[in-house]
């Protein structure tokens, strides 16, 4: 279970927080998701609270944790380097967001140069820090509906 935050809190469990609201709809997108515990991240914990009956403090604590990643596990970070069945969802999903610009991935389930060019690509198309690695921000970029993103495309 990831440490208590609240407001004023910063870091990667911050992210993480922030990822699991915009899966919710109760952020925007990318841009919420800067690792900073501020005022749109409280008001967004203290909705997702009331919305799952727990107690609205907006702190995000074991039970707001446990709410949380019941909907949406902690998603894994995808680099170069990275194998298996999240890869290759991430490559058909590339393909099909890149169509119809070349080159076509492979889907081999291995994140090699190529992928990771087609992450810099799609994370530049959609002015997210264009650093390679899908992490919490690339996760939680908006595909199509508000409800859609490219963590529930690839499924994680």
């Amino acid at each position: 279970m990831p440490t208590t935050i609240e407001e004023g809190s910063r870091g990667t469990v911050v992210e993480l927080a922030q990822y699991e609201l915009v899966r919710d709809i109760l952020l925007a997108g990318p841009e919420d998701v800067d690792g900073t515990f501020g005022p749109n991240t409280e008001r967004a914990v203290r909705t997702f609270q009331a919305s799952h009956g727990l107690t609205v403090d907006g702190v995000v604590g074991p039970h707001t944790w446990g709410a949380m990643l019941a909907e949406h596990a902690d998603p894994p970070f995808l680099k170069e380097g990275s194998l298996g069945s999240h890869v290759s969802s991430l490559q058909i999903f590339l393909n099909a967001a890149m169509a119809p610009s070349p080159p076509s991935l492979v889907v081999d389930g291995i994140f090699g140069p190529q992928t990771r060019a087609a992450v810099v690509h799609f994370q530049t198309s959609r002015g997210v820090p264009a650093d390679g690695i899908v992490g919490y921000k690339t996760w939680a970029i908006h595909i199509g509906s508000p409800s859609g993103t490219v963590a529930s495309e690839v499924g994680v």
